[in-house]
């Protein structure tokens, strides 16, 4: 089989989508085919072995060894299972740059083989969309696919070395405890907006494409479409097309409208927690949310903001003890105060307030 050229289509995915040798434009159906029954049982989560006490960790899945077996199927037969999973291999194994080059090549066989791709849509003359549906539906397994996306490691900035889960908790809600820091954040950003990766730049695209292969799947497959949204979400952290790239002094950032706030917190002693701020890091300056302030949440977050500077720019300054501290007192009356402060500072406030 001979394929159009595809300008989106990598050249590892050309030569694979023209190896197919086998009968018609898309070959067999593998639908009882030993190899490719054995391919999906090698891929599947598997459980560690319990002994008493002893746990043996399960065996890892060997990516060479699944993407060359995979190849050799994908010469019998274009399926939709073979070139995800021979996706979910090139991520394991080179990173993001595979994530968009495999969503460009199930885009392309979608549309240059719509009746003949595998699973097809016509079975004994009847239109069965379910199965390439099921198909398509593996990029939001989260034992799968999705797992590999989220084990991608992002380019490293400013000392952090972090993966795209470990980037999503920061966006989640509520808010993981483990998620890193606002001005982790906003520093990551700003790296990556000053020293653009291949990587930020393909998980961009691959936002993109999810969007044009759901589109594509719902005017094919109708009703019975899959909802990529999962995979969706993900990349869609990764859309930095309408975010400029500037410092505080040229323009505010626009507001991270998914990160919560820090939950309030009770009348605690106040305690270091310098420790647990982010290591010393360039000058990168922290962004504002907000231009102006209209109200206690607006002053709330300007506070953050400040602190999240300090922490950054300046970890062993006491002043991050005392906007932390603020931070907490906000909104509290004035008996509650009494109970959480220091004797001197009460007899200051005393005074201030005679």
């Amino acid at each position: 089989m001979v394929s159009n050229q595809n300008a989106n289509l990598s050249p590892f995915y050309q030569t694979i989508v023209d190896g197919v040798i086998d009968q018609g434009p898309c070959g067999v159906s593998l639908e009882y085919d030993p190899g490719f029954l054995l391919l999906q049982g090698r891929l599947q989560p598997k459980m560690g072995a319990e002994y008493g006490d002893f746990v043996e960790a399960a065996e890892p899945i060997n990516w060479g060894e699944v993407e060359r077996d995979c190849r050799t199927l994908l010469q019998k037969s274009l399926d939709v299972r073979l070139i995800i999973t021979l996706a979910r291999c090139r991520i394991r194994q080179h990173g993001a740059v595979e994530l968009a080059a495999g969503l460009a090549a199930l885009i392309h066989v979608l549309v240059t083989w719509p009746d003949d791709l595998h699973p097809q849509l016509i079975d004994e003359g009847e239109f069965e969309p379910l199965m390439r549906a099921n198909a398509f539906s593996e990029l939001t397994d989260s034992d799968g696919f999705l797992a590999d996306v989220r084990h991608l490691l992002l380019p490293n900035a400013l000392g952090l070395t972090v993966t795209i889960k470990d980037y999503e908790k920061s966006f989640s809600v509520p808010r993981d405890e483990n998620a890193l820091s606002e001005a982790a954040i906003t520093a990551l950003h700003h790296e990556w907006c000053e020293h653009p990766s291949s990587s930020i730049t393909a998980l961009g695209t691959a936002n993109a494409l999810v969007a044009q292969l759901s589109q594509l799947l719902s005017s094919q497959l109708g009703d019975s479409a899959p909802d990529l949204d999962r995979l969706a979400a993900v990349l869609r952290l990764f859309d930095f097309d309408n975010e400029p790239c500037t410092t505080p002094s040229e323009q505010p950032l626009q507001e991270i409208a998914t990160l919560p706030a820090e939950p309030e917190s009770g009348c605690n002693e106040m305690k270091d927690t310098r420790s647990e701020q982010m290591p010393t890091v360039v000058n990168t300056p922290v962004m504002r949310r907000r231009a102006v302030i209209n109200n206690r949440d607006d002053a709330l977050e300007s506070l953050k903001d400040v602190r999240a500077w300090f922490s950054r720019m300046e970890p062993g300054s006491p002043v991050i003890l005392l906007l932390q501290f603020a931070e907490k007192m906000m909104g509290k009356s004035f008996g509650e105060l009494l109970r959480c402060m220091p004797m001197d500072m009460v007899s200051q406030l005393e005074n201030n307030k005679e």
